[in-house]
């Protein structure tokens, strides 16, 4: 076997700000629960790379579901040519697949849905209120009485308790997440 190892470069040479990459990296490691390394490839040369201890650049890696790793660049890149949006329903992309009565969760799962693998499966039932750059997700229910985009306001019930999804028994699973990231709700106070 021949291995070609790839050139590397500066990312000045290659019209890439090193500032832009550090900030991207620092916001990377606040966002992600782990990283094990990063590679910045531009005009077929490395402008950057690192790896997290305890990986490193000469150690095997396991690699699952690359697939999605493709499938999410995709995505984005079709995101960004204003292609479509992640919050698309997804049968508008396959309609020939849809049962002839689509349920009402399936006819709301959205692009966003399937990139972050949440597609309700583990959480059952579910409704997930969005104020902002807040989402409410109440989960497991037996019954939800509101609709995909209908307003809600404090002290309207979205949901019934029960014991849908990955449930062990009846219960409400009840989660705060800010800018998709999980908040602990015992921290939280009304306003």
């Amino acid at each position: 076997m021949i291995i070609h190892p790839l050139q590397r470069t500066t990312p000045e040479a290659v019209g890439i700000s090193s500032r832009a990459i550090l900030a991207f990296v620092d916001e990377a490691e606040a966002a992600l629960d782990e990283l094990h390394s990063f590679m910045l490839l531009r005009h077929g040369k490395v402008a950057a790379e690192g790896w997290w201890k305890p990986y490193a650049p000469h150690l095997p890696h396991m690699l699952f579901s690359l697939s999605k790793s493709f499938t999410s660049t995709a995505i984005g890149l079709a995101v960004a040519e204003g292609r479509l949006s992640i919050d698309d329903p997804v049968l508008k992309f396959f309609p020939e697949e849809a049962p002839p009565s689509p349920s009402e969760n399936l006819k709301a799962m959205r692009l966003r849905q399937l990139l972050s693998m949440s597609t309700g499966q583990g959480y059952g039932n579910l409704v997930i209120v969005e104020n902002g750059p807040y989402r409410t997700y109440y989960a497991h229910l037996s019954e939800i009485p509101v609709r995909m985009g209908e307003h809600v306001s404090r002290g309207d019930v979205v949901g019934l308790s029960g014991n849908t999804g990955n449930s062990t028994g009846p219960h409400l699973h009840y989660e705060i997440r800010y800018e998709m990231k999980p908040l602990d709700p015992t921290g939280q106070t009304l306003r």
